[in-house]
């Protein structure tokens, strides 16, 4: 039962992880869109964005990577 609890946490930072890159997305499409047209961007924000989103895609990918790496040996262990 241990495992079970701990799988849970696991899944649900990946899912918020994705949740977030979801929700991104559309911002950096929003500067992708809109930045290069108007050259050099005054605003920093673009930026933090930015920076937000790579951050949550590297989370996501860690966590998703983290979660089938235990899979694989769980499931090699204890066949279902």
């Amino acid at each position: 039962m241990h495992l079970i609890g701990s799988a849970t946490i696991d899944l649900f930072l990946m899912f918020l992880a994705f949740g977030a890159v979801g929700i991104m997305s559309y911002p950096v499409t929003l500067i992708v869109d809109r930045v290069p047209q108007r050259g050099n961007p005054k605003w920093i924000g673009w930026t933090i964005i930015l920076a937000i989103f790579w951050v949550s895609v590297l989370g996501a990918m860690i966590a998703s990577g983290y979660i089938g790496f235990n899979a694989v040996f769980s499931h090699l262990a204890t066949p279902p």
